[in-house]
């Protein structure tokens, strides 16, 4: 993990959402979430990749990130929108298992909780597609604008090096991820 800068947001304006709350039942790493979404803030592609693989190591810090960016979505719209959902990709797929259950099980428990069910099911692959596209909707000017683009809308010079990669659209510009990290 690159040492050499920090990027930590808690004491400025950087950060546009507010970080989510603990939850006391599920040992969620709020430090690696936030670490995470401050490295996204600056567009530290090192970083991010760095700061991914904590998340999505562990299923109640994969549940907390996944249940953020649906509350986001969810306040934003009034609730998860049908064509996010059905939005049907590669990189989406396990994002969509667990907001799926947001959108089923909304105010019965944190979004946390609410998701966290799904997340233990999600293998470590998964969990981290889930993790990026779900980073992606927190970062996005936009929420429902995160994601959806095709790879040659907003970055031609990406098509035919995706291969499976992830991208994060911000106002900052594109965040080619790769999905299987050197």
């Amino acid at each position: 993990m690159p040492t050499s800068h920090v990027h930590d947001h808690s004491q400025d304006d950087g950060r546009i959402y507010s970080l989510p709350y603990a939850v006391p039942e599920l040992a969620v790493d709020l430090a690696a979430v936030a670490a995470l979404y401050d490295a996204a803030i600056d567009d530290c592609k090192a970083c991010t990749q760095a700061r991914l693989e904590p998340v999505a190591d562990d299923a109640a810090t994969t549940a907390c990130l996944v249940g953020w960016a649906c509350l986001i979505m969810a306040e934003t719209h009034g609730g998860l929108p049908d064509d996010l959902l059905a939005y049907t990709s590669s990189e989406s797929a396990a994002f969509n298992i667990m907001a799926s259950l947001y959108q089923q099980m909304w105010g019965s428990g944190s979004p946390t909780e609410v998701v966290h069910p799904a997340a233990v099911e999600l293998t470590w692959a998964e969990r981290r597609a889930a993790c990026v596209w779900a980073l992606g909707l927190v970062l996005a000017p936009d929420p429902y604008e995160a994601g959806l683009p095709s790879v040659e809308d907003c970055c031609p010079e990406c098509v035919g090096q995706e291969d499976g990669d992830i991208l994060i659209v911000t106002d900052d510009g594109v965040t080619l991820i790769p999905k299987n990290p050197a």
